[in-house]
């Protein structure tokens, strides 16, 4: 469960997780392509500061890609 701490949608939203404290920040910014995805994590313990920890966000953000994508087409054909 996460405390929020600010929604301004569609553009940010900041959430904190209360039992270690982890304060998440996302933006999402319109490009030319599409949406820019910026996640900022604040209050990280050491284990999750490592590189694994960052490789396996952005391969979370690489599924969250294919699924919007997959929708995006579906939605096409109504």
């Amino acid at each position: 469960m996460f405390v929020y701490e600010a929604i301004d949608a569609p553009r940010r939203l900041v959430l904190t997780e209360p039992r270690s404290g982890i304060q998440t920040e996302i933006r999402l910014d319109s490009t030319d392509g599409g949406t820019s995805v910026r996640i900022r994590q604040r209050r990280l313990p050491p284990p999750l500061q490592a590189d694994s920890a960052r490789e396996g966000l952005a391969g979370v953000l690489d599924q969250l890609d294919v699924v919007t994508k997959r929708i995006a087409e579906s939605r096409k054909g109504r």
